[in-house]
This record gives structure tokens, C-alpha cells and sequence, in this order.
């Protein structure tokens, strides 16, 4: 197995020298298998270390802090760099592997990386989309399917397709990918918890080796564990 790396960013330093409030998250987690190093996509890593902390990215922007978190982010991504692969790829089990949006040049070679099936959960219209991606697939017979799951609004309703999907190609091998591997994570470390009755402790190590949920995402993630008769905690 590849590294992977886990940047732990303590904002106890923060914390002390007055830039954060009391209620500051005790540490955020960058985790990163990043191939590529474009100035776009260290920014959009770097906002979504924060997401659900806006008023500490406006704190944090002012400040040295947010410029140690940027070098910080450039120098794991540099570290973590595996060319070929997806950012932030994560094998869930034989068969059922996430990541971050695969470039076109993976895309073509999904069939014979053996996969048989690949759910897109982001919408389509993002920037690091590409245009093509279900013609470049289906020219390999591979199935693809995408479940346009609002960031900042995922309902009980999109996890639902989401599960009948994976039940129905339970014996294909599935890459379920988004933007960063954020919808992806959640949607793979549920359906292995909720369907597939997987160790709770294992799966929610590598939810959180991707990253930290934020509120929206963890009260989600908990109230579909909730419905299905799981108590997990996130964190």
C-alpha cells in the first residue's frame, strides 16, 4: 500500500496566540495521495480544510496562520504525490475503492485497471469535471452513473440511489468518486456500515484519513446511521 499522509494542523498554537475563540475544533486533518500540484487545486484543499469553519477562514486569512496552513498543504501534496493515481484514493475493500476526480488519461484506463462500474456523486458542471467522462467509459464497457449530491445539502434521499446502485453491482468492482473525495468518502464509509455490516472502527479510520466531516456532513453521515439503527460518532 501506498502512504498515506495525514497532516494534523494543532490549532492550539493558533488558539494561544489569540486567533481562534475558545470553541475552535481541536486539530483539522489534511489528508492527501494528490498527483498533480495546480495552483487551483491547492485552493480549493486549503478551503476545504476549513469548510464549515468559515469564521475561522476569515480569521485564519488575516493572519501568519493561514500562510503556514498553505505551505503546510504545498509541501504535503509534493510529499504524498503519486503520478497516475487519483488524490486521495482509498481501497474500502476488494471491489470498492473512492477518490478524488480521476483525470481523463485514468478514465481511459478504468477497464483495464479492472473496474467495472464508476459513480461520479459530484454534479457535473465543476471545474476539475471531465466533460466526457460516461463516453470515455462506456467506449471500455464500463458503467458510469452520476448522483449530483449537493455539498452543502446531501439528503437522506441521494444516499438511498446511492445504496440501490451499489446493491445492484455488488459483485462489480466500483470506483465512487467526486471532486476531492469528500461525497465519496461519506457515501462508501455508510454503505459499508449500513449494507455491508463493516467493522466501525475500520471504516470510520479511513473516512477520517480523508477528512473531517464537517457539521453539515456529520450530521448527515450520523442521522442516516441513526435511521438504520447504527450509533456511530464521527468524532
Amino acid at each position: 500500500m501506498r502512504p498515506h499522509i495525514i497532516l494534523e494542523l494543532n490549532l492550539a498554537v493558533a488558539r494561544f496566540a489569540g486567533n481562534f475563540g475558545p470553541k475552535a475544533p481541536p486539530y483539522l486533518v489534511f489528508a492527501g495521495k494528490c498527483n498533480t500540484l495546480h495552483t487551483s487545486a491547492i485552493c480549493t484543499l486549503v478551503a476545504r480544510i476549513f469548510i464549515g469553519h468559515t469564521d475561522m477562514l476569515k480569521i485564519a486569512a488575516r493572519s501568519r496562520y493561514f500562510a503556514l496552513v498553505c505551505s503546510l498543504v504545498f509541501a504535503t501534496i509534493a510529499a504524498a504525490a503519486t503520478p497516475g493515481d487519483p488524490a486521495n484514493l482509498v481501497n474500502w475493500r476488494a471491489g470498492l475503492t473512492s477518490s478524488a476526480q480521476p483525470t481523463a488519461a485514468y478514465l481511459k484506463r478504468a477497464k483495464s485497471l479492472g473496474f467495472d462500474v464508476v459513480i461520479n456523486l459530484a454534479p457535473p458542471e465543476y471545474e476539475e469535471a471531465v466533460p466526457n467522462e460516461g463516453a470515455i467509459l462506456a467506449e471500455q464497457g464500463v458503467v458510469y452513473v452520476n448522483i449530483p449530491v449537493r455539498f452543502g445539502g446531501p439528503t437522506a434521499e441521494d444516499f438511498r440511489m446511492f445504496s440501490e446502485i451499489m446493491k445492484s453491482v455488488a459483485k462489480k468492482n466500483v470506483l465512487v468518486h467526486c471532486q476531492i473525495n469528500l461525497r465519496g468518502s461519506s457515501f462508501s464509509f455508510l454503505h459499508r456500515v449500513i449494507n455491508e455490516s463493516a467493522n466501525e472502527d475500520e471504516a470510520r479510520s479511513k473516512l477520517t484519513g480523508v477528512w473531517m466531516p464537517n457539521p453539515v456532513w456529520k450530521k448527515f453521515i450520523e442521522s442516516v446511521l441513526a435511521a438504520a439503527g447504527k450509533k456511530v460518532e464521527i468524532y
